[in-house]
């Protein structure tokens, strides 16, 4: 994640694992996830990394599905 954000900072998918990090991060919330939410997660990164081609949309709905999942991304 820290490699992304240092390394690929205007690459698609790095805005989306940037939320992602965030949530699980902020105090440590990533112990209070339970095994549907990560399984949600990899449902979701896999889609993501699937598409030969993500847009500005495909990363804004999958940082709605992060919250939907119930990560506290803001």
């Amino acid at each position: 994640m820290r490699f992304m954000r240092d390394k690929l900072p205007f690459y698609p998918y790095t805005e989306v694992v940037m939320a992602l990090h965030d949530a699980l991060a902020f105090q440590n919330r990533w112990i209070d996830y339970n095994a549907s939410q990560y399984q949600g997660v990899y449902d979701l990164l896999t889609s993501l990394v699937n598409q030969e081609k993500i847009n500005n949309s495909s990363v804004e709905n999958s940082i709605l599905t992060l919250l939907n999942l119930g990560f506290d991304i803001l």
